[in-house]
């Protein structure tokens, strides 16, 4: 497994009293990680996730999926703007698309309730 490390900053947060929760990443491909972020994500009651790297942008996305939660993506560090992959060109739009789709059934829904 991967852990996420909390960075240099994390101890600084937590003395202020700002809960860090690090969560574990199989290697490849881990969809119980899905499962984790949007189980967090509810219990916590987050409306707004900020995903720093690619991969983490299509781990939030797809947690924030089904729950009130916004999704920000910053893309910087060691290979930003040099790397373009298929994945990125296919799965980026469709994790954009789907999120937006959802937006905006929402809204037209929230009047109903």
């Amino acid at each position: 497994m991967y852990r996420i490390p909390l960075g240099p900053f994390a101890e600084d947060l937590v003395n202020q009293g700002i809960h860090i929760e690090a969560l574990s990443r199989k290697p490849g491909f881990d969809a119980s990680l899905i499962s984790q972020i949007r189980q967090h994500i509810k219990a916590h009651k987050i409306d707004i996730i900020h995903c720093h790297q690619y991969t983490l942008y299509v781990y939030g996305a797809l947690g924030a999926l089904m729950t009130p939660a916004k999704v920000i993506f910053t893309e910087h560090g060691r290979f930003y703007p040099d790397s373009t992959t298929w994945k990125r060109k296919v799965i980026n739009p469709s994790c954009s698309d789907s999120l937006m789709q959802r937006r905006r059934y929402q809204r037209q829904h929230e009047t109903l309730w």
